[in-house]
């Protein structure tokens, strides 16, 4: 008992910043990115296709229509504006909008209903509002670029991750139009509802976009009282992977496009509401933003010289202001050589008592090797007994990532503390001297190393190793135990700022079984863990503050841990191990799935017409052919994609969400075929009519259903052989 009370007091201060600036912030971001629906905003995209095409035909503005069937097996349409540069240029603007929300989907606010339209009488949303804006606008006053505005079809996709295909048809045939994608700057807006706040997505796993399509907005958006922000204005954090940034972001930059990806927020219900589930006129509307939109396009230059792409973003209170990697090297040997003259300085006057102090340092220093192997080990046991209640309560390993990635940190800080008298055990003259040179020397190594990982992580670590080396060289304890605080929120605001957005990469990288990850946490955490000591030696020294201080502490902690635990459980400690989602499979007797077919022969060829009907509203067909040998096979014409699986045996065709139901089609086959047609019904929401099970009790459902009939080869007269 008396142990485990000095474990208290000793782990008291770490404990109290974790909880105060990691913990509670940790629960309030991963809370409200859990809030973020797959199914948010759910539209008709059929019937908001055609309500968009009624009104470019009563505005007579020219459109493209484009079919994504026989490209890419969508069941949908995209429609394509192009207005051509009044002069002619090298460049080309394009906005992108998808006719149903994408993978990051809109909440939708309590008591609205998600299928109403936001404007009355209409099915059009915000984006919608802004396309058609922006359109007539640039065709009244002309612009100096090729402006083409794409209103995108089949995508977003109605199931979970794992049980998608393909993704994005509408994007990826708008990317095919493109004679000059080097010379091409691509907006995606995805908004249904006007928001409050525009936020900006410039990057994504190890891509950012050139610092000159970004460059113009901060003084736009201040001129035009529309409230924006960079949703990640780290590039270090994209350029090293650890956000992995939307997929339009990687899908456009793969295809060397310049792209941003604007989603809002602050959508729904506001107090000031009549209460029927219709929200107040917004701060700003979409001819709003499409006037921003005509004032980018002019100020915007685009050039495939000197694109910069190692550039960082300074945010002073939601004030961006952009510094080149010269810039950036400039500043940081400026403070690194303030602070080395300092020192300097400092030595000639005590040059004695830092020898001393240094030799001392080096001699001891394999103690900070051992509180490096001693935190690897806890991190590397707190993972092994996450996995273990995975494993145990056969939960899947990516359920509530943002709760277990915390739960692990946690516990290694515990095991920590546990393992800490074996350290103090050992004697070191000047604990207080030692801490504050490890510290500084772990967090100089750690600038570098990240300067040397990424030229932008500078303005982030510069900011740490201030406050470390403040820490290092004042004395008064509450100082610095505040330098310690303010160097743990300067590290993990931006890590904040991630678990706002809903990128779970960053919790994945944590929870990985990868060693090297414990070795860089360790490295990050450390320097911190040695500054707090460094502030506990010296309340030590301090005799007469010592007694006050290890009494007012202990309840200090319980009450804050207290707390923290009982807000730990109440936004969400149940979702460290989620229910596991429901894969239902079902090689269907009752007539659930029905597929009729009809044969023609011609030649050495032979035409089978397929009708699939099924039970139900399922949201994707899967077809295959399975022959009944390994012998690879050919397929002569079909109206959709399709590949060969493992040599030839099965065939996929790709086919999108939402097809006709029935849906009918026809393919080409050689007369001596073998084999058989295989279909696949997915439904994503559980259906009493098709599935007889119980419900789930989770709404990450798919039910796949599959129906086979056999294929028989024919002689040349069309009969069976």
């Amino acid at each position: 008992m008396g142990h485990l009370l000095r474990v208290l007091i000793r782990s008291g201060p770490l404990c109290f910043f974790f909880l105060c600036s990691v913990a509670l912030p940790f629960m309030c971001f991963a809370q409200q990115s859990g809030t973020r629906s797959r199914n948010g905003s759910d539209y008709n995209e059929a019937s908001r296709y055609n309500e968009l095409l009624r009104v470019l035909k009563e505005r007579q503005i020219p459109f493209e229509e484009r079919s994504l069937f026989a490209e890419y097996g969508g069941f949908g349409s995209s429609l394509h504006v192009v207005i051509p540069a009044a002069t002619p240029v090298v460049g080309t603007f394009v906005l992108a909008i998808p006719l149903s929300g994408s993978e990051i989907g809109e909440p939708v606010a309590p008591g609205r209903d998600p299928s109403a339209s936001p404007f009355p009488g209409s099915t059009l949303s915000f984006g919608f509002e802004t396309g058609l804006a922006f359109i007539e606008k640039i065709r009244a006053q002309g612009s100096s670029l090729n402006i083409r505005v794409a209103f995108l079809g089949d995508e977003r996709s109605r199931l979970p991750e794992d049980t998608r295909k393909r993704s994005h048809s509408g994007l990826a045939d708008l990317c095919a139009t493109l004679d000059s994608p080097e010379n091409t700057v691509l907006w995606y807006v995805d908004m249904v509802y006007a928001p409050e706040k525009i936020h900006i997505h410039h990057g994504a796993a190890h891509t950012i976009t050139a610092l000159n399509v970004l460059q113009p907005l901060p003084a736009l958006w201040d001129s035009h009282n529309i409230p924006c922000s960079f949703a990640v204005p780290y590039n270090g954090f994209y350029l090293s992977g650890l956000v992995h940034g939307p997929e339009v972001i990687r899908f456009t930059h793969g295809r060397e496009i310049n792209a941003l990806y604007l989603t809002g927020s602050g959508i729904g219900l506001h107090p000031e509401d009549d209460g029927a589930g219709v929200p107040v006129p917004a701060a700003f509307s979409g001819a709003d933003f499409a006037d921003l939109l005509i004032a980018y396009t002019d100020a915007l230059t685009i050039s495939t010289e000197n694109l910069d792409y190692h550039y960082s973003i300074i945010d002073f209170r939601g004030k961006y202001r952009f510094i080149s990697e010269t810039l950036t090297v400039m500043v940081l040997l400026l403070i690194m050589g303030s602070l080395f003259f300092a020192v300097l300085s400092y030595s000639a006057f005590h040059r004695r008592m830092l020898i001393i102090r240094w030799r001392i340092f080096f001699r001891c220093s394999w103690v900070l090797v051992v509180f490096f192997g001693m935190f690897v080990i806890t991190l590397e046991i707190a993972g092994f007994l996450i996995s273990l209640g995975v494993k145990e309560f056969n939960r899947l390993p990516n359920s509530g990532s943002f709760y277990r990635a915390l739960f692990k940190l946690v516990i290694a800080l515990v095991l920590f503390y546990l393992f800490a008298p074996v350290a103090d055990a050992i004697k070191i003259p000047g604990k207080a001297h030692f801490y504050s040179n490890g510290a500084v020397i772990l967090v100089t190594l750690g600038t570098f190393s990240a300067a040397l990982l990424n030229i932008t992580f500078i303005p982030l670590f510069i900011g740490i190793f201030l406050f470390i080396f403040l820490g290092s060289i004042l004395r008064i304890p509450a100082v610095v135990y505040l330098c310690a605080l303010l160097s743990c929120m300067v590290a993990l605001y931006p890590l904040f700022v991630i678990i706002a957005t809903g990128d779970k990469q960053l919790a994945e990288i944590i929870l990985s079984d990868n060693v090297w990850i414990s070795f860089y946490i360790a490295v990050i955490v450390l320097p911190l863990i040695l500054i707090i000591k460094r502030g506990t030696s010296l309340f030590r020294r301090r005799k007469k503050m010592a007694p006050l201080f290890l009494r007012i502490l202990p309840p200090l902690v319980c009450l804050t841990m207290t707390m923290g635990a009982w807000g730990f459980y109440a936004h969400g400690v149940s979702k460290i191990f989620f229910i596991e989602p429901v894969r239902r499979t079902m090689v269907e007797s009752p007539e659930i799935v029905t597929i009729k077919s009809a044969t023609s022969t011609f030649l050495e060829r032979r035409s089978i017409e397929i009708s699939i009907e099924a039970r139900g509203s399922p949201v994707r067909f899967d077809m295959y052919l399975d022959t009944d040998d390994e012998t690879p096979q050919s397929i002569y014409s079909a109206p959709m994609p399709f590949e060969l699986k493992h040599e030839g045996n099965p065939v996929e065709f790709i086919l999108g969400e939402g097809p006709p139901n029935p849906f009918t089609t026809e393919i080409v086959l050689p007369l001596e075929f073998s084999g058989s047609l295989r279909v696949e019904a997915l439904y994503p929401a559980w259906d009493p009519g098709v599935d007889t099970l119980p419900p789930p009790e989770t709404d990450d459902y798919v039910l796949r259903v599959i129906k086979t009939i056999p294929i028989k080869p024919l002689s040349k007269s069309g009969k069976q052989r």
